[in-house]
Formats: structure tokens, C-alpha cells, sequence
């Protein structure tokens, strides 16, 4: 019962935060805040289950194989994300009234929210797997949900943060995911870069400018070492 009510909360609560800081994504290029930053909110919220789901898992001690172990948490903690992402994203647009013009874009959005999930669950088991702890765990997870989400763009533009915090934001996997759902699920894969870069769509890097296409790859390759370092930490504890 409570892990219900827990799930009725985390999915009413990227809409308060929506009607509340909304008006601050309101620009030229921006003419409708408010889609705009519930794209973002639908990240931060798989972000936040993957990761408590994560730390949630138990150690299977069925002598099952350490990869069929591993598979089956990574798969259930993203299958989880998944769902409320999905579920935050369909009450989302239903009730902001923002129509999708392309078949391709809800394909899109499913294909991403999966592969997101996926990310951040690897992140979430590595995590489980190398900090022993249960309460370390916990307050490492809590400082990483709290945290993370407000350097990516997703609560206010990075632009409004403090020049040391907008550093941090550029290192931030999150701030890419933002980025990389928004394009797609705004259907503005074919924006000028001038526009991607006024929206924070694209980042500028020094001499490099990551666009959405490129934090892909990045986020791609991201959760591919956790996985495969969750995956060694997972076989090495079971044998």
C-alpha cells in the first residue's frame, strides 16, 4: 500500500512543478513553456525511479546464473521507469493539449523513454553493486535525485544558474537526456542550431557543440560502461 501511494505522488508531482516554474522556459523561440518543460519533468521522473528502483533490488540467492540475475534486475527496474514515464507522458499531453503531427514522433518517444530507462537503470544497479551500505546507498541516491535534476535544464533554463553551476550543468548525463527527449518529443530534430542552442536544446562545449544526435551517442555509450561495469560487479559478487 504505501509503495502505491508512493507511485500516486512521484506521478502528481511533475505537474505541480509544471504550473510553477513553466512561465520561466517562456521566450522568443518558446512561445508555450509549458510542453516544453513537461518533456523534461518525464525524464527527471525516470531518472528518480530508476534509480530508487535500483536500490531497491534484492540479492537473488536462487543459484540462478549471475546473468540471468543481472538481466532480470536491469530489465525490471527499466521496465518500471519505463511504465510511469510512459504514464506521466500520455496524462501529460492530455491534459496540456499538445498534439503529435507524426507517427515517427510517438515512435520516437517510446524508443527513447525505453532507452533512457535502460541508462539510468545501469547507472542505478552499478550504484547498488559497488556502495554496500544500505543507508550510504540511500543517502548517495537521494543526494544524486535531488541534485542532478536541477543542473539539467529540466526545473529552470540552465542559463538562469549560477556560471559554477551552468560547469557542473554541462557535465551532467541528465542534461542531455533533457535535451534529447525535448528534440524529439517537440519534433524539433530539424531545428537550426542557432535555435537548438537559444532553447538549450544543444550545448556549446568550449570549441564543441553537442547536439541531440550527439547526446545520443553520448548517453549511449554512457549507459553501455555501467552496464557492463554493474554486469562485472554482479558476477563477481556471486562467485
Amino acid at each position: 500500500m504505501a509503495e502505491w501511494r508512493y507511485h500516486i505522488i512521484s506521478l502528481l508531482t511533475p505537474f505541480f512543478f509544471l504550473y510553477l516554474f513553466s512561465e520561466w522556459f517562456r521566450s522568443e523561440h518558446i512561445y508555450d513553456p509549458v510542453p516544453f518543460m513537461l518533456v523534461g519533468l518525464i525524464v527527471v521522473e525516470v531518472f528518480q525511479f530508476a534509480l530508487w528502483k535500483s536500490s531497491s533490488t534484492e540479492e537473488d540467492v536462487s543459484g540462478a546464473p549471475w546473468s540471468h540475475v543481472f538481466a532480470g534486475q536491469l530489465i525490471s527496474v527499466a521496465a518500471i521507469a519505463a511504465a510511469m514515464g510512459l504514464i506521466i507522458y500520455a496524462i501529460g499531453f492530455v491534459v496540456v493539449g499538445k498534439g503529435i503531427t507524426s507517427l515517427w514522433t510517438i515512435v520516437a518517444v517510446i524508443g527513447l523513454i525505453l532507452f533512457l530507462s535502460l541508462v539510468f537503470a545501469s547507472i542505478g544497479l552499478f550504484l547498488t553493486a559497488t556502495v554496500g551500505n544500505c543507508k550510504t546507498r540511500e543517502a548517495l541516491i537521494t543526494a544524486l535525485i535531488l541534485t542532478f535534476p536541477f543542473f539539467s535544464g529540466a526545473y529552470v533554463a540552465s542559463s538562469l544558474l549560477p556560471e559554477a553551476i551552468q560547469t557542473l550543468s554541462d557535465f551532467n548525463p541528465l542534461t542531455y537526456a533533457v535535451a534529447l527527449f525535448r528534440s524529439a518529443s517537440l519534433e524539433l530534430w530539424n531545428a537550426p542550431l542557432g535555435e537548438l542552442l537559444y532553447m538549450e536544446l544543444a550545448v556549446e562545449i568550449g570549441r564543441v557543440t553537442i547536439t541531440p544526435i550527439l547526446a545520443l551517442f553520448i548517453l549511449g555509450g554512457v549507459g553501455l560502461v555501467f552496464m557492463v561495469l554493474s554486469a562485472l560487479c554482479c558476477g563477481r559478487r556471486r562467485r
